[in-house]
């Protein structure tokens, strides 16, 4: 299996890139509360698909005898790579909105990595840089590429750490016939004398986000 996700890998690369996404992420979100009952965290969980893991494995030079287990010194270094070097203006495609107000958070934390099945599976935390009372209104967090290089899908129920009894938490998959629609019209708005690389691809990607919604 590893030697045909190398062959495949290669391919992809000498393709054009001509489409989106690339990368697929299956997800998991933890949300804490305070004693008082205000959010004031949550913990992301990614699994990456099988041929990112690889390039990744095989460009940090881990896993070398191929056996799909990281040693704990190669755990413990590739722990945090997807959080190397973020911009400042990068919210690290998590978007937690209240009352259509998108809530500021810290910069990431408390990195944990593992290798399963091939997959890279990753966690860390990111407080909310003002806890929130999540009876004021609805809480809804999202993960989403706003450029769709980046797929991701809310795969696991989400788990409220220490919330009050009334709280729930419900996911809500995406429209996706109504995101391709969209991808569709901002295709066509494409100037024609320009590659999609030149023009870059349209930020759709919140057309696809599946959404999470807390009430209290």
């Amino acid at each position: 299996m590893r030697q045909y996700l190398l062959a495949a890998c290669a391919t992809l690369m000498a393709t054009p890139v001509v489409s989106h996404p690339h990368i697929f992420i299956e997800s998991g979100v933890q949300v804490h509360f305070d004693d008082q009952g205000q959010m004031t965290s949550l913990t992301m969980k990614w699994t990456y698909d099988e041929l990112f893991s690889l390039v990744i494995l095989e460009d940090r030079g881990m896993d070398t005898d191929y056996d799909g287990v990281l040693t704990e010194d190669e755990r413990t270094t590739l722990a945090g790579f997807d959080m190397d070097d973020w911009p400042e203006w990068y919210d690290g495609d998590l978007y937690v909105m209240l009352d259509g107000q998108k809530l500021l958070m810290a910069a990431p934390r408390d990195y944990d990595l593992h290798l399963v099945d091939g997959k890279l599976i990753t966690t860390h935390t990111r407080d909310l840089v003002a806890p929130v009372d999540p009876a004021a209104d609805n809480i809804v967090v999202q993960i989403y590429d706003e450029g769709f290089y980046t797929a991701y899908e809310i795969t696991e129920e989400t788990i409220l750490h220490n919330a009050p009894a009334t709280c729930t938490a419900v996911t809500y998959g995406a429209d996706l016939t109504a995101a391709q629609l969209e991808v569709k019209a901002a295709m066509a708005e494409l100037n024609a004398d320009q590659t999609l690389e030149e023009m870059g691809f349209p930020k759709v990607g919140a057309a696809f986000s599946d959404e999470v919604r807390i009430s209290c």
